[in-house]
């Protein structure tokens, strides 16, 4: 069953990228249609329309036409009277199938469903507790462990072959900055996410809300190997070489990611720490490229002199 439901989310994933997503669908009109994305709202499969897959939200679902693929409600009442090639899918919310309703799949519910006597079932039907993904066992939790580690790795290692400056300057920022950058981090880590969905609840922001989650993970991936750079140049100091400082900061935080709780805060915390810090040697850069353009000369303090030695008879 676990498996049924991680499938299931993959597979509603990418048919929310690739179908187009309807705020309501209560067109009763007969006809060819495709997939079926609702994100709140009535939604409604006449008699005689035909459609690929229906992915609900939240609301009411009539499916009295055709549905070629599977039905998945996430949240609200289901009535199937019509025909539905795949499975059936309701995850909070009463099941209603009634007479003449041909389910060539399984029903899938979270509560006991009311099936007419005349309704056909070729599936099985099945219940599902929750969506959560807590009974997962430890070798799957290792797994994923292994695959971020390893993802993280390659991604740190090409972009600081490619970029060790920036990789450099947002290590100092780390360090003398170190309350802008942690600053400036919370503000993406968290006002990015925020923005994107504000932006998606507009029906023309949908696409660039979607894209934008996307470049959320990509993002704070790369953030968080600054992060590990900046962690491991802490400890090793220049001119010692770049790589082994990633590898000591990388093998830090990656330990720490095994820590049950304390590795999601140790991830967050590092993601904040990293994207802040790019951030501030960003605006290092460009003041000092205004500075250079306008003639501007800032003075700078000088490195930090031993104490001369005491005279003698003093």
């Amino acid at each position: 069953m676990r498996r049924t439901v991680s499938f299931l989310f993959v597979g509603v994933f990418v048919l929310s990228l690739t179908a187009p997503a309807y705020a309501a669908a209560a067109s009763t009109q007969p006809g060819p249609r495709g997939n079926v994305v609702v994100l709140d709202g009535r939604t409604v499969i006449a008699e005689g329309d035909v459609v690929n897959s229906v992915v609900v939200f939240h609301g009411r679902t009539i499916v009295q036409g055709l549905a070629r693929g599977s039905v998945v409600v996430f949240d609200g009442v289901t009535t199937i009277s019509g025909t539905v090639n795949g499975s059936v899918y309701v995850f909070r919310g009463h099941v209603d199938v009634t007479s003449g309703a041909h389910i060539k799949g399984d029903l899938v519910t979270n509560e006991a469903p009311d099936v007419a006597k005349s309704a056909r079932i070729d599936g099985r039907i099945r219940h599902v507790s929750n969506i959560n993904f807590t009974g997962y066992s430890f070798a799957f939790h290792f797994i994923v462990w292994v695959a971020y580690t390893i993802s993280v790795l390659a991604m740190g290692l090409l972009l600081l072959a490619l970029l060790p400056g920036p990789y450099e300057s947002a290590a100092r920022a780390a360090v003398d900055r170190i309350g802008a950058s942690i600053g400036w981090g919370a503000l993406i880590l968290f006002g990015l996410p925020l923005a994107a969905v504000l932006v998606m609840v507009s029906l023309v922001g949908i696409p660039l809300g979607l894209s934008l989650l996307l470049a959320c993970w990509f993002l704070f991936t790369a953030g968080y190997t600054v992060g590990a750079f900046a962690i491991g140049r802490m400890l090793v100091k220049p001119p010692s070489g770049r790589f082994k400082a990633f590898f000591a900061g990388w093998g830090i935080c990656r330990a720490a990611a095994l820590i049950p709780v304390l590795g999601g805060l140790a991830w967050i915390g590092v993601a904040i720490l990293g994207l802040g810090a790019v951030c501030v040697a960003v605006w290092r850069s460009r003041r000092a490229t205004h500075d250079a353009d306008h003639g501007i000369e800032r003075p700078t303090p000088g490195p930090l002199l031993p104490a001369p030695p005491p005279v003698p008879g003093n």
